[in-house]
This record gives C-alpha cells, sequence and structure tokens, in this order.
C-alpha cells in the first residue's frame, strides 16, 4: 500500500512539473483544418481556448 502511494505521488509530481513545460499543439489530418468535422470541431475548440485563456498554442497540418 505504501509503495502504491509513494508510486502516485511520484507520478503527480512528474506529471505536475512536465506541464509546466509543455505547449499546447493541435496536429490537423489530411483534411486540413477546415474539413467540416473532426479537424475544424479542434480548430474551433483551440480557437475558442486561446481567447479564454489569453494563451496560444502550435497548429500542425500533414501534407
Amino acid at each position: 500500500m505504501i509503495r502504491r502511494t509513494f508510486a502516485a505521488a511520484a507520478m503527480s509530481l512528474t506529471l505536475g512539473a512536465g506541464s509546466a513545460f509543455a505547449e499546447p499543439a493541435v496536429i490537423y489530418d489530411l483534411g486540413g483544418k477546415f474539413d467540416k468535422s473532426f479537424n475544424e470541431a479542434a480548430h474551433n475548440g483551440a480557437q475558442r481556448w486561446a481567447q479564454e485563456t489569453g494563451k496560444s498554442y502550435r497548429e500542425i497540418e500533414l501534407q
């Protein structure tokens, strides 16, 4: 039981420290960001997140 608790605490500390350096990104598949489907929904959500938080994100489109 103590090992599990220690492992869970170590993992949450590691994930928390890594998120401080993470830069959010959206990766679009071959349909492009305005495909009237999942890519466009992801783009709209990312835009809304950027407006609400004032932060930026990277966009990557596969070719």
